[in-house]
């Protein structure tokens, strides 16, 4: 089983959620609380370095999933409303929407996206 965080798309010269970055940051904590021994990815739905036209989203979706190959046990952490909206090619895999967290701004904010996504997530784990 994988745990696969799903942003939208690639910043410039830094991998995706990348830790400098604020949502790598809150991702970093989210992960750090998870039961050890269970792989994490950090990916983009598109993997580019721009938000993409309409009519090159649908061949990058499917980009994704040739690059990750996530299967039924992986669980599939979707960020924000254009990833959810966008990963109904996808019915077939476990997800879990949350927004997007550079939508969280106060620490107070941040603590409780942390809480809820490891609540969430470990809830999903425990019904494998």
């Amino acid at each position: 089983m994988r745990i696969i965080f799903v942003g939208m798309h690639n910043k410039p010269g830094v991998m995706p959620l990348c830790t400098s970055t604020k949502s790598g940051k809150l991702i970093k904590r989210i992960y750090d609380k998870l039961p050890k021994g269970i792989e994490v990815l950090r990916t983009n739905l598109y993997n580019i370095d721009y938000y993409p036209a309409n009519s090159e989203k649908l061949g990058l979706i499917l980009d994704w999933y040739d690059r990750i190959e996530p299967n039924c046990i992986d669980i599939i952490v979707l960020l924000g409303a254009e990833v959810h909206k966008n990963f109904k090619y996808f019915s077939f895999i476990q997800t879990i929407n949350l927004g997007h967290p550079s939508g969280v701004w106060s620490n107070e904010a941040k603590s409780i996206y942390v809480l809820r996504a490891i609540e969430k997530i470990k809830t999903k784990i425990n019904k494998q």
